[in-house]
Formats: structure tokens, C-alpha cells, sequence
């Protein structure tokens, strides 16, 4: 690695403005759910999101080849 950082296109689902909290609502939820916390959660999944998705994508690339036989290969 060179040290140089790869800009990257954000994803339109990288930048949502809001946070929504789905289900429904717990004994004290209030208490850890604060704004704060949640603009936390909004910031990492921001920065991270991308990131996620493609290494999902490729968990899932390499599971299909693992399902079609090949034998996993660790590195020395």
C-alpha cells in the first residue's frame, strides 16, 4: 500500500439525513436511543456503509464459489 486513500462516489443511501428506529419502542429505549446516539449511528453508517456493502458483496461471491466446491484457501 502506498498510503494513498481511493475517493469514493458516496452511495444516495450513504447520506440520509435521518435516523429511524423500527419496532417498537422498549422499556428505557429513550435512555440509549438519545439524539446524540443516534447521530452517532447516522455518522458510522455514513462512513462505513459503502465499505459494508461491498464487503457483503464479496462474502457473498466467495460463499458461492465455496457452495460450487472450491476448497478455502488460507493464507501462508
Amino acid at each position: 500500500m502506498s498510503g494513498e486513500r481511493q475517493a469514493r462516489v458516496p452511495n444516495p443511501d450513504d447520506t440520509a439525513p435521518r435516523v429511524g428506529i423500527a419496532g417498537a419502542e422498549v422499556a428505557r429505549s429513550a435512555e440509549v436511543l438519545t439524539p446524540s446516539a443516534l447521530e452517532l449511528l447516522a455518522s458510522l453508517h455514513r462512513s462505513f456503509n459503502s465499505t459494508r456493502l461491498e464487503l457483503l458483496a464479496a462474502r457473498g461471491r466467495r460463499q458461492a464459489l465455496l457452495d460450487d466446491g472450491a476448497l478455502p484457501d488460507f493464507l501462508p
